[in-house]
């Protein structure tokens, strides 16, 4: 099976089969200037606020965020360099990112048996 996820792909996670996350794609560590704000984002192990941006040359660019009350931009604050996978939730549109490697990662439960965290539905 293969387990890079690329845009368009739905993914469920392993406490929610039944919820299904559509991947918007992997940043990339670059220098490309931004284009034009996708998506403002939650880190999932933070819950801090990113935004999303589309490059130049069509890749995804992650920077931390200040958001105002209302969650309408105020002001970046720094890019983040480390991969991490932008996914939306099918149920409520929430956009999440994480790191590359825990979203690919092997956990195991309580119980000792492995699996992966997020699967590939289609």
């Amino acid at each position: 099976m293969n387990r890079i996820p690329k845009a368009g792909q739905l993914w469920s996670h392993y406490k929610h089969p039944d919820k299904l996350y559509e991947i918007k794609g992997v940043n990339v560590a670059t220098r490309e200037p931004v284009v034009e704000l996708l998506y403002f984002a939650k880190k999932e192990d933070t819950l801090e606020d990113l935004a999303v941006y589309h490059t130049a040359k069509d890749n995804l660019k992650l920077y931390y965020v200040k958001l105002t009350k209302e969650r309408e931009f105020e002001k970046l604050l720094k890019v983040i360099t480390e991969p991490h996978v932008v996914y939306q939730s099918k149920v409520d549109g929430v956009v999440w990112a994480r790191p590359y490697d825990d979203f690919v990662e092997i956990v195991s439960s309580e119980e000792g048996t492995d699996f992966y965290r997020f699967v590939r539905v289609e």
